[in-house]
């Protein structure tokens, strides 16, 4: 499938399935020194899947396509691996190609950490004042838990965004994460 209807990101969230509960998080704004606030988004979850079965599904960032709804394709570019720090995925989301680098990576921590390498976009939304483009940072961090051979994720992004805007990029990414952590839900059920 081509990247090449233009929906606006964001565009269907679709519905939020009982496979992950949720601890919902505040708004959070640390600050860096020197620099403005930043905001974060941030959602975990449990999985009802073993740590290894989880990190060998996300532990390759160019296999996006397999558990995020509404990625069509992604291929890492230079021919670099997917988990190679310093590796530029450029992957096509519900329409729009979106490129992001691997920062950090670590089959010890169960982590990998990747940035936008271009400010995003605010998707269409009700005509109101539309916020100025973001650049972001996010994070998933596997632990094992123990009882039931469960894995909890973390999901944070880390948005560097006008602070007049940070509530709405906050919130639109608190909407996103679940979604996207959802569908990692989905994708484990059926492949057990």
């Amino acid at each position: 499938m081509l990247c090449e209807t233009m929906m606006p990101i964001g565009w269907a969230v679709g519905n939020r399935v009982g496979f992950a509960s949720a601890i919902r998080q505040p708004l959070r704004v640390t600050k860096a020194k020197g620099k403005p606030p930043m905001t974060q988004a941030y959602y975990s979850a449990v999985l009802d899947r073993p740590l290894d079965e989880v990190w060998s599904l996300i532990r390759d960032f160019n296999n996006y396509p397999a558990y995020i709804d509404g990625v069509s394709e992604s291929e890492i570019e230079d021919d670099k691996r997917g988990d190679e720090v310093g590796a530029i995925r450029r992957f096509c989301h519900l329409g729009n190609w979106i490129r992001q680098r691997l920062v950090d990576h670590s089959d010890r921590q169960h982590t990998l950490t990747y940035a936008g390498l271009d400010a995003l976009p605010y998707p269409q939304d009700d005509g109101s004042q539309t916020p100025a483009p973001t650049r972001y940072q996010g994070t998933m961090h596997l632990r094992p838990i123990i009882e039931g051979d469960r894995t909890l994720i973390e999901w944070s992004v880390a948005l560097d965004t006008e602070p007049a805007d940070a509530a709405r990029w906050q919130a639109l990414f608190a909407s996103w994460i679940p979604d996207w952590t959802d569908s990692l839900a989905r994708t484990l059920a059926r492949s057990s």
